[in-house]
């Protein structure tokens, strides 16, 4: 005599995760506290480009991103610094900003090597807050996590990885 399969219950679906919170901006109005920070997350991949749309309500406004701005002069696979950068569809350029090792920022020669002329800089370390503005448009953001290896022959640490928060919006 058989005897009937057992059938059983399918077991429950997996808990569904707390939403996990980004630290909010500082100077976050209503409007925007509804939208939360992009955290980008640089691997050290030397053609990183991460790119974020600013499209309130469905209208393209511009966007942001995150790239690598130079990379070392004999090995092309290593950064040495990192731009963030706005565009503005209502502005004519793209204004940026470079973060850079702490040594490129506090040395002039090292600093007109590594970066464009007339542009901005700032060091690349944990809690660095980070502000661009267009003609209509705001970024903020900070340096959540860096991690620096090895430095090249002229003493400029290579950027391993870093994790950025960023938040675009209308001013």
């Amino acid at each position: 005599m058989e005897t009937p399969e057992t059938i059983s219950a399918p077991p429950p679906p997996p808990p569904i995760p707390d939403e996990v919170e980004s630290p909010a901006l500082d100077e976050l109005d209503k409007e925007e506290e509804q939208q939360a920070p992009q955290v980008l997350r640089f691997d050290g991949d030397p053609t990183y480009n991460a790119i974020i749309a600013i499209e309130p309500n469905d209208d393209y406004l511009g966007e942001y991103g995150l790239s690598v701005g130079k990379t070392a002069p004999n090995n092309p696979n290593l950064a040495l610094t990192l731009e963030v950068w706005l565009f503005d569809k209502s502005d004519t350029q793209t204004t940026e900003i470079a973060l850079t090792p702490a040594v490129i920022t506090a040395d002039p020669d090292l600093k007109a090597r590594y970066i464009p002329e007339n542009t901005p800089v700032l060091p690349l370390r944990e809690g660095q807050a980070i502000s661009l503005e267009t003609a209509e448009l705001r970024l903020d953001g900070r340096v959540r996590r860096v991690k620096f290896g090895a430095a090249t022959s002229d003493g400029v640490p290579v950027i391993e990885s870093a994790e950025i928060e960023l938040l675009g919006r209308r001013k």
